[in-house]
C-alpha cells in the first residue's frame, strides 16, 4: 500500500514537473479560451488541461492576443492556444497540435430579410459595412480583396455594431456566432450573407522549444484525440452552445458534419 501510494505521489510529482515546464499563455476567444466568473475556460482550455493534467489545474495568462504572441515568438517552452496555422508562423518555428476545431467563417447579417450576397463583389456595390476583428487574419484577407472592413476591438462590440444598424455585415464563423449571441442576449439566429472558407485551429509550441517538449505534447494529443474524452468533451459543448458539436481526429470540434477535406492554411 506505501509502495502504491508513493508511486501515486511520483506519478502526481512528474505531471506537475512536465506541465510547469511549460508558460501557458492565451487571450480571450470565445468559446475557445475566456473569463468566466474569474476562471479560465473553454473548449481549448479543457482539451490543455486533458494534456497536461495537473492538481491545481495549470495557470494559463489571458492577455491581449499581440502580447501573447509577442511572449511566444520571443520566448522558448511556451504553449500558445487558440490559432490559426499560417506560413509565417510556420516560418518563425512555430510547431503545430491539433486541430483543435474546424471554423466555417461566413459574412453574417441580422435578419432573414437579407438580400444574400452573390459574391464580394456585391459588398462595395450594394455600399455595405462590413465589421470585423482588429488584427484578425480574414479580416486583413478580406482588405487584400478590396473590403473596406471596420474593425474593432472584439467580438461583443462587432455584434452590437451590427444589432444596432451601424453594420450590415459581421464577419465571424459558426462555432463562434452562437455563444456570443447567447452572451448578447440576442435570441434570434443570423442570417448567413455570404459563406467564405473554412479554417482550423491548434494550439502552438513557441520557436525554440525543446524537441522532448515538442514529443511529449504530440504524444499526449495523439493518445487524448484517439480515447473517448473528445466525444463527452463534445457533448458538453453541444449543450453550452445550443448546437451541434462533433470531434473528428482530423478536423477537431465541428459544427455538425465533418468538411469534406483539410482546410487551406490561413495566409
Amino acid at each position: 500500500m506505501r509502495l502504491l501510494f508513493y508511486s501515486c505521489c511520483l506519478l502526481m510529482l512528474f505531471r506537475y514537473a512536465s506541465a510547469t515546464e511549460l508558460t501557458v499563455v492565451s487571450s480571450e476567444k470565445m468559446p475557445y479560451n475566456f473569463k468566466q466568473d474569474g476562471q479560465v475556460v473553454g473548449m481549448s482550455v479543457d482539451v490543455v488541461h486533458a494534456l497536461l493534467p495537473q492538481i491545481p489545474p495549470l495557470p494559463i495568462e489571458i492577455m491581449p492576443w499581440p502580447r501573447a504572441f509577442d511572449t511566444a515568438l520571443k520566448n522558448p517552452e511556451v504553449l500558445i492556444f487558440t490559432l490559426g496555422k499560417t506560413k509565417q508562423r510556420q516560418q518563425q518555428g512555430f510547431v503545430y497540435i491539433g486541430p483543435l476545431s474546424t471554423r466555417n467563417h461566413a459574412l453574417y447579417a441580422k435578419d432573414a430579410s437579407f438580400k444574400p450576397l452573390q459574391s464580394l463583389a456585391d459588398i462595395q456595390h450594394r455600399r455595405l459595412v462590413v465589421v470585423g476583428l482588429r488584427g484578425g487574419w480574414l479580416s486583413a484577407e478580406l482588405r487584400r480583396q478590396g473590403i473596406d472592413v471596420q474593425e474593432v476591438g472584439d467580438y461583443q462590440q462587432a455584434l452590437q455594431m451590427l444589432l444596432h444598424g451601424r453594420a450590415h455585415l459581421w464577419l465571424t464563423n459558426d462555432l463562434e456566432v452562437g455563444l456570443h449571441l447567447k452572451q448578447a442576449g440576442h435570441l434570434q439566429p443570423l442570417t448567413i450573407a455570404l459563406p467564405l472558407r473554412c479554417s482550423e485551429n491548434y494550439l502552438a509550441l513557441s520557436p525554440g522549444t525543446s524537441a522532448a517538449t515538442i514529443q511529449k505534447m504530440q504524444q499526449a494529443y495523439k493518445q487524448w484525440s484517439k480515447s473517448a474524452a473528445p466525444a463527452k468533451l463534445a457533448l458538453h459543448w453541444q449543450q453550452q452552445l445550443q448546437q451541434p458539436v462533433r470531434y473528428y481526429p482530423q478536423h477537431g470540434f465541428v459544427s455538425g458534419v465533418a468538411p469534406a477535406k483539410k482546410c487551406p492554411d490561413q495566409g
